[in-house]
């Protein structure tokens, strides 16, 4: 299986015709399509259930994922 950080996977995507448009990503990924232009311009990084459903759809995983999980728990443990 193919590994690529997030902008390179998108584009990636994009390029080999693998999705009908950016609109079309965004709807089968959950996302806002805005978020497939951050994704290739602005460097935003997928979250951990973004870039699982991404490698499922188009069997290239994602290698920068951003793990929002682990900033809930950091907030959790300091608010003890």
């Amino acid at each position: 299986m193919k590994q690529h950080s997030t902008q390179m996977a998108v584009f990636e995507v994009l390029a080999n015709n693998l999705v009908r448009s950016k609109y079309a990503m965004a709807k089968a990924l959950g996302v806002q399509p805005i978020m497939i232009n951050n994704y290739m311009h602005k460097g935003t990084r997928m979250s951990t259930d973004t870039a699982n459903k991404f490698t499922e759809l188009y069997q290239i995983e994602i290698t920068d994922i951003y793990d929002n999980r682990s900033k809930v728990n950091e907030v959790d443990s300091n608010s003890v």
